[in-house]
C-alpha cells in the first residue's frame, strides 16, 4: 500500500569552490558505517546508504536514539518492546536525494528523524577537510511568497 510522503526541497549553496557536495558524498560512500557517525546537537547521525544513478544521489541518513522507541503490537495483543544486542539502539531513517546538476536536495519529512539543519551540519562536518561548506536554502513555491506578501501585520 502506498502512503503519502511529505518532502522539503532545498538548494545547496556552496561558500567555497574547493570541493562539491558530490565530493563529500563520494568520501562518505567509501567510509565504514562507524566512520560516518557524527555528533550534532547531542544526537548521533550516520549516513546509512548511498547510491548514485547518473547525476542523482539517493541517500538514507539515520538518527540514532537510545531513549524511548516504538513497540510491536497487533489488534489482539499488547504492545511489547524490543530486545537489542549490545550496542544497538533505535535509528530513525530519513531519505533524501541530491541532484548534482541542479544542486538541489529533496529531504523526506520524518518527525523523529534528521532535519535540514542537522543534515547541513553533517555535510559540513565531513566536507570541512575537503574545503566544502554549504547552506541548505529552503525552496518555496510562488503561493508561499504570495501568502507572505499579502499577510496582515
Amino acid at each position: 500500500m502506498w502512503e503519502a510522503m511529505t518532502v522539503h526541497p532545498f538548494r545547496v549553496e556552496s561558500f567555497n569552490k574547493k570541493a562539491t557536495l558530490s565530493t563529500v558524498l563520494s568520501k562518505l560512500k567509501k567510509a565504514t558505517l562507524e566512520e560516518r557517525v557524527c555528533l550534532i546537537g547531542g544526537s548521533q547521525y550516520r549516513i546509512e546508504h548511498i547510491g548514485k544513478k547518473g547525476k542523482l544521489w539517493k541517500i538514507d541518513i539515520g538518527k540514532l536514539r537510545a531513549g524511548s522507541g516504538p513497540g510491536a503490537a497487533a489488534r489482539n495483543t499488547p504492545t511489547r518492546g524490543f530486545t537489542f544486542k549490545d550496542g544497538e539502539q533505535f535509528c530513525e531513517e530519513t531519505a533524501f536525494v541530491y541532484d548534482e546538476v541542479t544542486k538541489h536536495i529533496v529531504l523526506q519529512y520524518n518527525h523523529y528523524g534528521t532535519k535540514s539543519g542537522a543534515l547541513q551540519d553533517y555535510i559540513n562536518f565531513f566536507g570541512d577537510d575537503l574545503g566544502f561548506t554549504a547552506e541548505l536554502i529552503p525552496v518555496y513555491d510562488s503561493s508561499a511568497n504570495e501568502r507572505f506578501n499579502s499577510r496582515k501585520a
